[in-house]
């Protein structure tokens, strides 16, 4: 992967880091909704979980090529990158 294909994956990633923060903090506020109105919420708290979970994995993602960008700034991405 080429440095500008590495920019293009990180702000891909940027975004739905942002998109998914956004949605948990949906999801927290719909699971307050539901306690607050005397509903259950363990449905509601399991997709938030793995809402969680799948930002969690698109934070790993996104600093694996943030770490392949500095080797790129650092002239050092022909001998480490795949």
């Amino acid at each position: 992967m080429n440095e500008i294909q590495v920019r293009r994956r990180f702000a891909k990633a940027e975004a739905v880091v942002s998109y998914e923060m956004e949605q948990i903090e949906k999801q927290r506020a719909c699971i307050q909704r539901l306690r607050n109105e005397g509903h259950k919420t363990e449905q509601a708290e399991r997709v938030l979980s793995a809402f969680e979970h799948s930002l969690a994995g698109m934070k790993h993602h996104r600093d694996i090529l943030l770490e392949q960008l500095g080797l790129y700034e650092a002239g050092e991405a022909g001998t480490n990158a795949k």
